[in-house]
């Protein structure tokens, strides 16, 4: 129980920084956004769906179907998700350029450094 809350706080963290940080590229285009998407979800509803089958013992069969039901679903949720995030293509894509922006007549062989800076 406790490694759900630790995977899940760690999760949200990650996706907090990476939001904070993500100029170029929008997060929801990486692929990093979307396996953390989807191990949140299978967290959360993994987390509570165990906290209820330990706290309800019953012997109630509807209850135990519902809650496989429960389980079957986010279970298919996060592997959609998963799926989702390995068959996106980028869209941004880098470029291999063989020109760079440096002019052609740059010769750095023959700079040499200030030595009277203070």
């Amino acid at each position: 129980m406790l490694e759900f809350l630790i995977m899940i706080q760690l999760i949200i963290y990650y996706l907090f920084e990476k939001m904070k940080f993500s100029y170029q590229i929008p997060i929801y285009h990486t692929i990093n956004f979307w396996v953390s998407v989807g191990l949140f979800l299978y967290l959360t509803g993994s987390f509570f769906y165990i906290l209820l089958i330990i706290n309800f013992k019953t012997e109630d069969q509807s209850f135990k179907n519902q809650f496989l039901i429960i389980n079957g679903v986010i279970t298919i949720i996060k592997n959609l998700i998963l799926s989702l995030a390995f068959i996106q293509r980028p869209e941004f894509e880098v470029k291999e350029n063989d020109q760079s922006d440096f002019p052609p007549d740059l010769n750095l062989d023959g700079f040499t450094a200030n030595s009277n800076i203070n």
